[in-house]
């Protein structure tokens, strides 16, 4: 029987130092392919040591949010296995797809949950989860601290450029 595996990895792309962060993903290996899921968390080279974060002031929380969303995708594995189901990348990609992960000030999941409590049109609801996701793809803005001046003009020539591509 093939079993899927975990490991936490760091810089996947080679690109830390010093001065530049780079990402900590959930690596999930099944049958020779490889899924990652991104953290949200990004450290610089010194900061990363078997498979933990450490020297960083926020270490713990990271450190939490990471086993989080390990456990997360491992004990989706075991159901999986323990209901004698077949086991698959894709749906474990739409399941996570389906999850936010974070700290207490997370902005996806303070606006996930608004878009669903609001009393508001489908048509509404529908355009929101549209923004949302795309939101969630882009990858900067994830947390309130976030969003920031700078992140918020990229966000707007991102919806300009978007908008020009789609008059053409």
């Amino acid at each position: 029987m093939k079993i899927a595996k975990t490991r936490v990895v760091f810089d996947r792309h080679n690109k830390s130092t010093k001065k530049v962060a780079a990402s900590v993903y959930i690596e999930v290996s099944y049958d020779r392919v490889r899924n990652f899921y991104n953290t949200g968390i990004k450290v610089y080279s010194h900061q990363f040591k078997d498979g933990k974060v450490i020297n960083c002031g926020q270490m713990a929380e990271y450190q939490e949010r990471i086993n989080d969303m390990r456990s997360t995708i491992e004990n989706y594995i075991n159901e999986k296995m323990k209901a004698k189901e077949t086991f698959s990348l894709d749906n474990l990609k739409k399941f996570m797809e389906n999850r936010v992960f974070g700290e207490k000030d997370s902005f996806l999941r303070f606006m996930y949950a608004r878009i669903f409590d609001r009393p508001i049109a489908e048509s509404t609801r529908h355009a929101h989860i549209s923004i949302y996701n795309t939101l969630k793809h882009w990858g900067r803005i994830r947390q309130f601290s976030d969003i920031t001046e700078a992140n918020l003009k990229l966000w707007d020539d991102l919806s300009h450029q978007n908008a020009q591509k789609a008059k053409s």
